[in-house]
C-alpha cells in the first residue's frame, strides 16, 4: 500500500488514510498467525518498515449517514480489541525473526519480556478479571487473551525443541509453556462456561483443538503426576464436548473432532467411565514399550491411520507449529521408532 512512504500522507485525504492503516493492521494480524499455522510461505518480511501502529484516532468519530443502518459506531472496547491484537502480532512477527536469527537466551528473554509488558498494558476491558459479562464482544476479549496464551504455548514449545544446546534456557521454556497451558486451559473454561463459542469463528475452536493436542502431549510425558493426569483427562474431555457443540454451527469442525476420537481410539487416553486411569508412565510406555516397527509402515502411513481411519473422516489439515495435528505429528514421530500404530488400532 505504500502507507510507509511519506507521498501516501501527501497524497490521500486524512479518511482514506485511516482505512489503509486499519486495512493494512488487519492484513499484517493474519500474515503473522497463518504463518504460525504454517498456511501462508509469502510471509513479509519484519525487518520493512510499519506504518504507524494504530490507535484509536485511527477511526472515524462518525458513521456517515448513509452507512447508518449497516455499520454501528465502533465502540471504544472494540477499537482496543483491535489495536491489542494488532500489538500481539507485533510480538509474534518479532518472534519469527529473533528466532530465526538470535542465541536462544536472547530469544527467549526477548519473548518473555514482551508478553509480559503486553499484559501488564491491557487496558481494563480486556482484562480478564473485567470480563464477566456473556456478550459477543466479551467473548472476542476472551478469545484474543485465549489467542495469545495458546501463541505463547507455541513459541515457548518452539524454544523446547531447538536444536540449541542451551539446556538452561530450554528447561526456562518448558517452566513458561507449562503456565501458559495452564492459563489456556482456565480461559477456555470461561468460554465454556459462558457458552459462547457460537460468537467466535475459527480462531476459537483452532485455539482450542492447539491446546487439547498440548494437553495431550502434557499426559504422555512420564514427568506428569497423577493428578495432573486426571485433570489434563478433564480438560480433554470438556473441549472435546464443546467441540462437538460448535459443530452444531459449523459443521466443518466434525473434521477436528473425528481426528481427535481417532487419536484417542489409537492410544487408549480416555478411558470406559468407572475405569481407574493408567498412571503417566504407563501412558508414556505406548511409545516406548519397545513395540517392533513394521519397515513397511512410513511416515505417510501415520497421517492416514489418524486423518484416514474409521473414526475419522479423511480431511486435508496443514501440518505446523499452530494446528493440533502439527503437534500430535511430532509426538508420533518423537517415538516413531518404538511405535506400531497397526497393532494398536487392530486390538
Amino acid at each position: 500500500m505504500g502507507l510507509q512512504r511519506s507521498i501516501a500522507s501527501q497524497s490521500l485525504d486524512i479518511s482514506s488514510l485511516k482505512l489503509l492503516r486499519r486495512i493494512w493492521w488487519v492484513l499484517y494480524t493474519w500474515d503473522t498467525l497463518l504463518t504460525l499455522n504454517g498456511m501462508d510461505m509469502t510471509r513479509r518480511r519484519d525487518t520493512e518498515s510499519h506504518p504507524p501502529r494504530l490507535t484509536e484516532a485511527d477511526w472515524e468519530e462518525e458513521v456517515p449517514v448513509a452507512f447508518l443502518e449497516r455499520l454501528h459506531p465502533v465502540e471504544s472496547t472494540e477499537k482496543s480489541y483491535m489495536i491489542e491484537s494488532c500489538n500481539l502480532s507485533i510480538i509474534i512477527g518479532k518472534f519469527w525473526h529473533s528466532y530465526a536469527s538470535a542465541p536462544l537466551n536472547v530469544c527467549y528473554a526477548e519473548l518473555d519480556s514482551a508478553l509480559s509488558a503486553w499484559r501488564q498494558t491491557l487496558p481494563p476491558g480486556l482484562q480478564v478479571s473485567n470480563i464477566t459479562e456473556s456478550t459477543n464482544l466479551a467473548s472476542w476479549n476472551l478469545n484474543l487473551i485465549t489467542r495469545s496464551y495458546v501463541c505463547e504455548c507455541i513459541m515457548f514449545r518452539m524454544i523446547c525443541r531447538s536444536s540449541s544446546s542451551d539446556h538452561g534456557t530450554k528447561e526456562c521454556a518448558r517452566q513458561k509453556l507449562h503456565s501458559a497451558l495452564f492459563e489456556t486451559n482456565t480461559t477456555i473454561d470461561r468460554i465454556m462456561n459462558r457458552n459462547t463459542g457460537h460468537f467466535n469463528t475459527w480462531l476459537l475452536h483452532t485455539c482450542i483443538s492447539t491446546a487439547l493436542a498440548l494437553n495431550i502431549e502434557k499426559m504422555f510425558n512420564p514427568l506428569t503426576s497423577s493428578l495432573e493426569m486426571c485433570l489434563s483427562r478433564l480438560r480433554i474431555e470438556s473441549m472435546l464436548e464443546f467441540l462437538r457443540d460448535m459443530a452444531k454451527t459449523w459443521p466443518y469442525i466434525n473434521a477436528l473432532v473425528g481426528m481427535f476420537q481417532s487419536v484417542f481410539s489409537l492410544t487408549g487416553i480416555l478411558m470406559p467411565a468407572g475405569k481407574v486411569p493408567e498412571s503417566p508412565r504407563h501412558l508414556h510406555s505406548l511409545w516406548t514399550s519397545g513395540l517392533q516397527h513394521d519397515n513397511k509402515t512410513n511416515e505417510g502411513d501415520l497421517d492416514q491411520a489418524i486423518l484416514g481411519s474409521q473414526e475419522s473422516p479423511l480431511c486435508d489439515l496443514p501440518f505446523n507449529p499452530f494446528n493440533p495435528n502439527s503437534l500430535l505429528d511430532e509426538v508420533f514421530q518423537d517415538n516413531w521408532q518404538n511405535l506400531d500404530f497397526f497393532n494398536m488400532s487392530s486390538k
